[in-house]
């Protein structure tokens, strides 16, 4: 934030108190919503993947549900990232870059 007035953060939409916190975040910033899809086996595969340390334990079965909840979080998307295969970096950046371009 001290060079781009900018600021992303990771939410699934999925928890009733989501709209509360859009609500606010609202009513004082521009908020551009970006949706990311990636099916549940790729979560699966990815999640075994990471280094544990810095990560929240989670289930398979509680990966599924919260991956179900976020799929079906209808609202008005600024960009949908599917990233069913992995995107680049540099893709998602560009992605991002445009829509930040866009206003």
């Amino acid at each position: 934030l001290s060079t781009k007035d900018v600021l992303s953060f990771e939410n699934t939409g999925a928890h009733e108190y989501f709209y509360v916190l859009l609500d606010r975040l609202r009513s004082k910033y521009d908020v551009k919503l970006v949706q990311i899809f990636s099916p549940l086996e790729a979560c699966y595969l990815r999640i075994g993947q990471r280094d544990a340390s810095v990560h929240i334990p989670i289930s398979d079965e509680v990966l599924r549900v919260i991956n179900k909840n976020a799929a079906n979080v209808k609202l008005a998307w600024h960009l949908n990232i599917d990233n069913s295969n992995l995107a680049s970096r540099e893709k998602i950046v560009g992605l991002f870059r445009d829509l930040l371009k866009s206003g």
